[in-house]
């Protein structure tokens, strides 16, 4: 793809970046200057352009050819942009067009039926947008927001969101936890205290559980998943899997050495393991029972 001059980029992205009033951007205002500005630059360019400022070709697309083919003098018609839109490639577009005209009533006065309304994936992206605001203002919001809001979560593709947006905040706590194992290290180490080794291990297990949620995070994007076979994940997946049995009898093997108890329960609210402490006094453990001193 060439490489668009910078300043056709610049101008496109000032009429991007421009606020407009509401009944300004109702008119199509800021979509008309959009398809003038890039019919000023050569058609081998556009799609570079439109690439560079962040807006999708489909639409830079859908911006020029409209405004190509109704010149500046040809839009005094009060219609919707999406009317002139639709009509750009009509030969008789100039005596079709209506004031007032909408698209529900273009597609009647064409075709003398009813429009079908068309499905919600096959609407240009500005339609669809459309859509929802007026769902999000709609005096039905109360009600189908939060309704939304479930059926998504409940989804597969919602689930898995959740997913990811759980591991990258694990990430961002460990990522904290292990700066603060960091500092604690470098003092141990002026110190030369003997316990610097177990602060060592304890955050190279911290960076240990970082590559684990980061394992996840890969699984789950479909765009980094395709560059490994299944052969490849499934290995993964298995010498994880061995890792975590080896962790737990690791564990396990600690455990049998110490006074705590099995920890009883995931406190998912700060993400911590809670253990309970025994009351010398009172009881003491026996096969990570308690038993009364009597």
């Amino acid at each position: 793809m060439p490489t668009p001059n910078a300043e056709w980029v610049e101008k496109v992205r000032s009429i991007m970046s421009t606020p407009l009033d509401p009944a300004s951007e109702r008119r199509g205002v800021r979509k008309w200057r959009l398809g003038d500005a890039m019919l000023e630059v050569p058609a081998e360019h556009r799609d570079a352009v439109a690439e560079a400022i962040g807006l999708a070709k489909g639409n830079a697309r859908s911006y020029w050819r409209t405004a190509e083919a109704w010149p500046p003098d040809a839009r005094g018609t009060s219609a919707a942009w999406t009317v002139y839109r639709d009509l750009a490639k009509d030969d008789d577009r100039f005596d079709l067009i209506k004031p007032g005209m909408t698209v529900r009533s273009l597609y009647e006065a064409k075709t003398g039926r009813q429009i079908d309304r068309r499905a919600t994936h096959n609407l240009p992206d500005d339609d669809l947008i459309d859509e929802v605001v007026k769902l999000m203002l709609s005096p039905r919001r109360a009600s189908l927001v939060p309704r939304i809001l479930s059926r998504l979560n409940t989804s597969k593709e919602g689930r898995k969101a959740a997913r990811d947006r759980r591991s990258t905040h694990a990430l961002r706590r460990l990522d904290d936890e292990i700066r603060q194992v960091q500092k604690e290290i470098r003092r141990l180490q002026s110190d030369k205290s003997p316990r610097t080794r177990f602060v060592e291990v304890r955050k190279r297990l911290l960076e240990t559980e970082v590559n684990v949620e980061e394992i996840g995070l890969l699984a789950n994007d479909p765009d980094d998943r395709q560059f490994a076979d299944d052969e490849d994940w499934r290995d993964l997946a298995t010498r994880v899997s061995e890792l975590a049995d080896t962790a737990s009898r690791v564990a396990a093997s600690i455990l049998d050495r110490t006074e705590a108890v099995e920890a009883d329960g995931w406190l998912a609210a700060d993400d911590l393991w809670s253990v309970r402490e025994l009351s010398s006094s009172h009881a003491y453990a026996v096969d990570a029972e308690i038993v009364d001193a009597d």
